[in-house]
């Protein structure tokens, strides 16, 4: 579906976007998360990162936001912590991709809830859609009236983060501590 979509809207408070994981950080969420079997990991790493690919496309519009326990959670090896936070720092200079961070500091204009997905626009697309993934299942929305209130409510917290360049300066503040890879 993000291949059909003029734009895809992303907002995780506690863990990394999909769409930026590095490898690392995929295999813990899956070791962790899904508790995606041994046998099965490689390939579902895989497929996560694969999709990764539309990112390149500069007819889209990504906008990524995640709240900054995202960024200080311990799910993976400090020295691979680097390198994901030097992949956030290499996503947040493509023309196309829009990435924030809800700082701890911030001035909160609504509450973060729960995350979601936005694919889609329903003023844009053929199709748009709300995903909310669960611990036990994956709820979808497909109404227009509602599917704008939660690109409203992502307006909303998009503007209290942290973009552009003193958000790279943020994220070289967090690899300062961190051993080099």
């Amino acid at each position: 579906m993000e291949e059909a979509a003029s734009v895809v809207r992303v907002f995780q408070p506690n863990i990394i976007v999909g769409l930026a994981q590095t490898r690392a950080y995929v295999e813990a969420m899956f070791r962790t998360g899904r508790r995606t079997p041994p046998e099965h990991l490689d390939e579902a790493a895989a497929s996560r990162l694969r999709r990764q690919a539309t990112l390149a496309d500069q007819s889209k519009r990504f906008e990524l936001m995640m709240g900054e326990a995202a960024l200080r959670r311990r799910l993976i090896p400090q020295t691979a912590m680097r390198t994901q936070l030097e992949r956030l720092v290499e996503l947040s200079q493509q023309p196309n991709i829009d990435l924030r961070i809800i700082r701890f500091d911030a001035d909160e204009r609504a509450h973060q809830h729960h995350d979601y997905s936005v694919i889609g626009d329903p003023d844009l697309d053929d199709e748009a859609i709300v995903w909310i993934t669960t611990v036990t299942r994956t709820l979808r929305i497909r109404g227009d009236a509602e599917i704008r209130e939660y690109i409203k409510h992502f307006d909303t917290l998009q503007a209290a983060a942290t973009e552009g360049e003193p958000l790279r300066a943020f994220f070289n503040e967090l690899t300062t501590d961190l051993p080099a890879t």
